[in-house]
């Protein structure tokens, strides 16, 4: 790890591991000390049929048992643990399924988030870590206190990475970087929806869009892209055009802010203004309609510091996400069925 690090860091890169302490590797040589606590670190699954328990059904019906309990995990577990146990992420080593690394799943909210605050600190000494990704998490709000105060102590700028859904996480969002909801979310439904279970914005935390078929469109709606390398989109295009419009520099202005300065009346379309003042100002404009839409956007000239007079309307050229395209102000601006433009609005001259 140290090594993979170090290479990052030599290219201006920070350095994330996926480093969780929901699961415990079945060969880990603390689990039977773990065991002998009971419940207490590993936690057992009510959907969970063990073993012995298995064993005692009549042939018949044992198969069909292990159809319905598919949580018993592999045969190592059922053989060792019995029952009463969660299993968790099985990987197989060789690729042959005659290797294989099982995992329980164990409470964060124990004893042994001192063991996983320890190894944390290690790895950012060690290991050159700069942050982790969390894949949910199985520990409170005061374990998540105390991770999250164990990594800046050691590294003021180190940063935290969440996967997962809102509701299993809002005690601990105050402790949170970046967000990655969106696994089980259903992007064909209204802006509202995605503001809540896919956005970071209402939690003022930055996101990104989980799914490959998650329209780019829509997601700069709410400053969203795809996260590079998960999904067959790539967001780099649109990474590009940020850096040359300078969007960290620029103001964000949603929808669902009375202040927005690019108003549209249908329902269905929706805009976020990026603004840098007296000079270009980005639309991302998106619609949730199932039909072509024409649009009319209503814009307030005088708050972002614009002429109407000089003022041009263009859609750059993004690989991935539009072709460059001219409009007249004023005038109807076509979108296609869940489509939408990145508008840039400039005086001439500029």
């Amino acid at each position: 790890m140290r090594a993979i690090a170090d290479q990052i860091h030599a290219g201006g890169g920070l350095f994330k591991a996926y480093y969780t302490i929901r699961e415990l590797s079945n060969r880990a040589p603390e689990l039977w000390a773990l065991r002998s606590l009971g419940d207490e670190i590993l936690a057992p699954s009510p959907e969970h049929m063990g073993y012995e328990e298995m064993s005692q059904l009549p042939l018949e019906y044992q198969f069909r048992a292990m159809t319905e309990h598919p949580l018993t995990g592999q045969t190592w577990m059922c053989e060792h643990l019995g029952s009463d146990y969660h299993t968790r992420w099985h990987s197989m080593l060789d690729g042959k399924r005659q290797f294989q690394d099982g995992s329980v799943q164990i409470s964060g909210a124990s004893r042994w988030s001192n063991f996983y605050i320890e190894g944390l600190k290690w790895l950012e000494v060690n290991a050159g870590l700069d942050g982790i990704y969390l894949d949910g998490v199985t520990f409170d709000r005061e374990s998540f206190l105390r991770v999250r105060k164990a990594l800046v102590r050691t590294k003021a700028q180190v940063l935290i990475d969440y996967h997962g859904s809102p509701a299993d996480v809002m005690p601990q969002l105050s402790c949170i970087d970046s967000l990655w909801f969106g696994e089980g979310a259903d992007y064909s439904r209204d802006p509202d929806y995605w503001f809540v279970a896919v956005s970071g914005i209402p939690f003022g935390v930055p996101g990104e869009m989980l799914q490959s078929y998650a329209s780019v469109q829509k997601g700069m709606v709410f400053g969203l892209s795809h996260r590079y390398g998960w999904t067959h989109a790539d967001p780099r295009g649109l990474w590009s055009w940020w850096d040359a419009f300078k969007i960290k520099d620029a103001k964000m202005l949603g929808y669902w802010m009375p202040n927005c300065p690019v108003k549209i009346e249908n329902p269905a379309v929706r805009a976020t203004v990026y603004v840098h003042d007296g000079q270009q100002t980005a639309i991302a404009i998106a619609s949730w309609a199932k039909e072509a839409t024409t649009i009319q956007p209503r814009i307030d000239f005088a708050a972002l510091g614009i002429d109407p007079k000089k003022a041009r309307l263009s859609a750059p050229e993004i690989p991935g996400f539009q072709k460059a395209a001219q409009f007249q102000i004023g005038e109807p601006i076509n979108i296609p069925p869940d489509g939408g433009w990145i508008l840039v609005l400039e005086e001439a001259g500029q």
